[in-house]
């Protein structure tokens, strides 16, 4: 993921897709905060939260995107 955010920017369904592929909460919110600085329609961030399954990974995000 770190090689891809230098020269690309996202969408959060992109990054919706990218957290489908992930198993472990950890490895969600890390990938989350790779690509968050790099999302060109933050506006929509909400929507990250049906891509995740615990509050506090909800939370997380949730602050990343404020």
């Amino acid at each position: 993921i770190q090689g891809v955010t230098r020269n690309n920017w996202f969408t959060v369904a992109q990054v919706g897709v990218v957290l489908d592929q992930l198993a472990h909460s950890s490895d969600k919110i890390q990938a989350a905060t790779l690509l968050e600085p790099r999302v060109i329609d933050r506006q929509n961030a909400w929507k990250l939260n049906e891509h995740l399954t615990f509050s506090s990974d909800k939370d997380a995000v949730r602050k990343l995107f404020e």
